[in-house]
């Protein structure tokens, strides 16, 4: 919250973020209130594991109206991701999407009450863990920043996941799902680390990988195959379903880039 007439910038979040996927980070859209703005930023992320964690630490760049720039500190929170799958030991499917509740309005100081107001936002993203799609299907995927080649990343993850298949397969399939759907998102476009391998089957496969995606549902729902079912003969089987991910994404680099 800020007197009128001042703006804030859309702040920065470390990548990778503890325990969650960064989904994206929407420019702040500003509520003017006579005497006062209020700055909202919406942060889309989603929990990747349980437990304890702290949202970091924020600076927020804020300009006044005659164009003076100044820095805000926003201190870290600390919250807990748990599961809710003992309270609903027949939940089989994803519970689906929920909106946020509406805003309660109060009455705020001034601006050196913008840090407790920017950090309870960002404390309410963190534990709220709402995810809402804001784009529809027929929408434009939107591109990724610039940054490390996505297949770079994707072959580094792989090896990763191969490197500890003896050590935990469950894991290695974990890593080698998030690396798979990251890839896709930021080669091709569509929100897929969103989406649970089901609602992928259940998609119109993007334009731009029409005839890959449905090799790219095949290997989440072998790994989900690992990842969600008693631990028995997975090593053989994962091992397989890790080079032809490996392929996937050799097979869909540009060919400029070979």
């Amino acid at each position: 919250t800020t007197p009128p007439g001042h703006r804030v910038a859309t702040p920065a979040l470390p990548e990778p973020l503890e325990g969650f996927w960064l989904i994206g980070v929407e420019p702040p859209r500003v509520e003017k209130l006579g005497a006062r703005w209020i700055h909202r930023i919406e942060m889309r992320v989603r929990a990747r594991e349980v437990g304890r964690f702290r949202w970091p630490e924020l600076t927020l760049s804020v300009e006044t109206p005659d164009g003076t720039p100044f820095e805000l500190p926003v201190e870290g929170r600390d919250f807990e991701v748990a599961s809710v799958f003992p309270e609903f030991p027949e939940q089989a499917t994803p519970f689906g999407l929920e909106a946020p509740p509406e805003p309660t309005a109060g009455r705020i100081p001034a601006l050196l009450s913008a840090a407790a107001g920017a950090a309870a936002a960002f404390a309410c993203v963190g534990l709220v863990l709402l995810v809402r799609r804001r784009r529809s299907a027929g929408a434009p995927a939107r591109r990724p920043a610039a940054g490390a080649r996505s297949w770079e990343e994707a072959r580094e993850a792989l090896a990763a996941a191969r490197a500890e298949l003896d050590a935990d397969p469950v894991a290695a399939a974990d890593r080698a799902s998030r690396a798979l759907r990251r890839y896709v998102t930021r080669r091709f476009g569509p929100d897929a680390p969103v989406r649970t391998t089901e609602e992928l089957a259940a998609t119109r496969a993007p334009r731009n990988m029409r005839s890959r995606w449905p090799g790219f549902v095949d290997l989440l729902q072998r790994l989900d195959g690992v990842r969600f079912r008693p631990p028995g003969e997975h090593r053989r089987q994962l091992a397989a379903v890790l080079e032809e991910a490996e392929h996937f994404v050799s097979d869909s680099i540009p060919p400029e880039e070979l």
